[in-house]
């Protein structure tokens, strides 16, 4: 009998962060449709750019091919001192890519996961 794998949600894994998202979005003009996305985005797979205090991630399959779909970028900018911006990339109407730069916390987080699922334990 095999297992299939499902990636696990950001709104588990991280519950501040999807609440902080869906807020920013539904404060965001234009963007506030996308809010009730959030609780069933997956974390696919880690940002490739060896930064370390690179905390982005793949929640969508990204466009490719020859006409690849447009993406649509939202910013979200932070209004507390010390908590990041993120950015959103859109493709399709849906989020597939969220980024965040120099949040250790949420990268330390994400390091577990990501190693519990390259070592099959998450």
């Amino acid at each position: 009998m095999s297992h299939r794998y499902e990636p696990p949600l950001l709104a588990e894994v991280l519950p501040e962060l999807a609440a902080d998202i869906a807020a920013r979005l539904e404060h965001e003009p234009g963007a506030k449709d996308f809010a009730p996305q959030v609780p069933g985005l997956k974390l696919l797979s880690r940002c490739g750019c060896k930064e370390p205090g690179c905390a982005s991630f793949t929640t969508g399959a990204l466009p490719s091919g020859k006409r690849p779909a447009p993406i649509r970028t939202i910013a979200l900018f932070g209004t507390i001192p010390g908590v990041s911006d993120i950015i959103l990339d859109v493709s399709g109407g849906k989020i597939v890519y969220v980024e965040i730069l120099d949040r250790p916390d949420i990268v330390e987080v994400l390091d577990k996961v990501f190693a519990g699922l390259r070592a099959g334990t998450a």
